[in-house]
């Protein structure tokens, strides 16, 4: 697996260009990167806020032979590569399902995962990455303050972008072939569940329209879902939101 990267000043979003790559028949393993997005997106139809200049912001064209039920899996070894990458770099952080880094309780990285369909065929799939890297405080929106962070904000000094990336295109590479070849699943399941932010916690999940629901997270499963204990019995959750007791405003 090479990357072929694809480097672009803006963007309105790597994911979009991603997509229209892949549509051309790019291969895997193509990074789109960009200095700046002017319509991020996150999960759920949420936007992306980022600085010029100062972020990493980058996705790739992934194209996995995969069970559709099995491509969450693909978050799952995401979220362990960015995890182990900080980590390479001397930072700690946590995992908040199911595609959120977070240190301190606050956001620094979101992971975004599109997929190409036909029929039960997965086409492509399009991983896309997002991580607070040199953002001063004032870059940061007055509505984001308490809930985003940045690495710089976080280590005290500079980070090195193009060390970062390199770290992390590393640690992508070795957690999806795990996942794309069905090796060290078990391994990688381990690392998510060591650096993560909910086991053990009160959490509230909210699914669609449905009223939100009190529970204890306890597990994850082997493909990406959160095992919740909720007073009616033990649920494997698959969507949704989820706060955690004592931060995101759950109290």
């Amino acid at each position: 697996m090479n990357y072929k990267i694809y480097k672009y000043e803006s963007l309105d979003s790597t994911n979009t260009k991603a997509k229209e790559l892949a549509l051309r028949g790019a291969g895997e393993a193509t990074l789109v990167i960009c200095e700046e997005q002017t319509r991020g997106r996150g999960r759920m139809g949420r936007s992306w806020t980022s600085t010029k200049g100062k972020d990493l912001l980058f996705s790739i064209i992934l194209k996995p032979k995969l069970e559709f039920g099995e491509l969450q899996r693909i978050i799952l070894a995401a979220a362990v590569a960015v995890n182990r990458a900080l980590k390479d770099l001397g930072i700690e952080s946590q995992i908040k399902w199911p595609n959120d880094i977070i240190i301190g309780g606050k956001k620094v990285a979101g992971i975004l995962m599109e997929t190409s369909t036909s029929g039960d065929k997965t086409k492509h799939v399009i991983l896309g990455i997002g991580i607070n890297v040199n953002q001063d405080r004032e870059d940061i929106p007055d509505e984001l303050k308490d809930k985003s962070i940045s690495l710089k904000l976080v280590s005290k000094r500079e980070i090195d972008r193009e060390e970062l990336l390199d770290y992390l295109l590393v640690r992508i590479k070795e957690s999806y072939l795990a996942v794309k070849n069905r090796v060290d699943m078990e391994e990688l399941l381990k690392a998510y569940k060591e650096n993560s932010s909910l086991t053990g916690r009160e959490v509230m999940v909210l699914q669609g329209k449905a009223r939100p629901r009190r529970g204890t997270a306890i597990d994850i499963g082997i493909n990406g879902e959160l095992v919740v204990r909720f007073p009616e019995g033990v649920e494997k959750i698959s969507y949704g939101e989820v706060s955690i007791r004592g931060i995101d405003g759950y109290t």
